[in-house]
């Protein structure tokens, strides 16, 4: 099991209700620091309240985008991806009326499959028929459906939350492929305006601009903002998509 991270936070007289808002707002960075937060806020919270399946779900999503951050730069990711689909398993057993397992479960698939894809579509349209107003919900759909910059499904998530960092990111890259660079420009730096630090975000940045033809400035952003050897990956990408901006996509969350 991956280590658990130090949280500079005393929980012990919080509730289940409070420690998932709380990892909620951690997971929302869509970042490494933000997953191993957060999955220690759901792990109270489960921990406190072992019947609780929205914590269970929770606890599911954030290793499986942990996970798939952890694969972007090859660093072990599959014990990550297992504890993300054992906890969607058991959430699903535990409450299948609730949009949240179900969401859950279609995150799991879509960044680890395991079954085939039309399974991550009826999760995830199962989570927006039990809850048509939830934007991560929605944002799974789309996701299922294969994200289409028209599709009215991650418009209604954008509506819902403006500010949800996926949604613009991955909006971002849509726009990007259908050639809508100033469209996409906007998306991430709301993206970078949520969280700065976020190496997506930023990666997407500098492939956008390389498309544009802003070739240098690119370039020095490339080299400010994804140094040390966790980003090795994505500068030896980034460097390719300067030299030819078409010949990599950007990355979706």
């Amino acid at each position: 099991m991956p280590g658990m991270p130090l949280v500079e936070a005393f929980r012990g007289d919080l509730t289940t209700q409070e420690l998932c808002r709380r990892g909620r707002l951690k997971l929302r960075r869509f970042d490494p620091p933000g997953y191993a937060e957060a999955v220690a806020f759901f792990s109270d919270a489960r921990e406190g309240d072992p019947e609780c399946a929205v914590s269970v779900a929770a606890l599911a999503e954030a290793y499986s985008h942990w996970g798939f951050a952890r694969k972007l730069i090859g660093q072990e990711s599959e014990s990550y991806f297992l504890l993300a689909f054992e906890n969607a398993c058991l959430a699903l057993e535990m409450a299948p009326e609730l949009a949240e397992t179900h969401r859950a479960m279609a995150v799991c698939l879509r960044h680890r499959p395991r079954r085939g894809p039309e399974q991550g579509l009826a999760e995830a349209s199962a989570a927006v028929r039990i809850n048509p107003y939830d934007a991560m919900s929605c944002y799974e759909l789309w996701r299922a459906m294969g994200h289409d910059p028209e599709s009215p499904m991650i418009h209604k998530a954008l509506a819902l939350d403006p500010a949800l960092l996926t949604v613009n990111n991955d909006l971002a890259v849509s726009l990007m492929e259908a050639e809508r660079a100033q469209e996409a420009g906007f998306h991430l730096r709301q993206c970078l305006r949520v969280n700065y630090e976020n190496a997506v975000a930023r990666y997407n940045m500098v492939l956008l601009l390389a498309c544009r033809g802003k070739t240098e400035q690119a370039q020095t952003l490339l080299e400010a903002w994804l140094k040390g050897p966790d980003f090795e990956p994505l500068v030896r990408s980034g460097n390719a998509s300067l030299a030819d901006p078409r010949s990599t996509g950007g990355i979706l969350l």
